[in-house]
């Protein structure tokens, strides 16, 4: 005697992913960067203009 098991598989919600994810922050001075989190700038405009000085 077998029993067999169901599993019911729902879609991923892709929209609660990117609402969770936590906002960007600049890894020199912590600034929150207001921008798409899959860019992949790490520093502020402030930060990147102080290092071209």
């Amino acid at each position: 005697m077998s029993t067999k098991m169901e599993t019911k598989r729902t879609a991923p919600n892709y929209l609660e992913f990117y609402k969770n994810l936590p906002p960007k922050s600049c890894v020199n001075c912590g600034y929150i960067m207001i921008e798409q989190h899959e860019s992949y700038s790490t520093k502020c405009e402030h930060c990147l203009s102080k290092g071209h000085e």
